[in-house]
């Protein structure tokens, strides 16, 4: 299982911005 904090550093490293980022956020509450 991987937590939010860390699937989003996980998807800065591959290059998500934080757009991106902002919208995976809220498409895994």
């Amino acid at each position: 299982l991987i937590t939010p904090e860390r699937g989003q550093s996980e998807l800065y490293k591959i290059g998500y911005d934080s757009e991106h980022t902002n919208v995976y956020m809220e498409s895994i509450k």
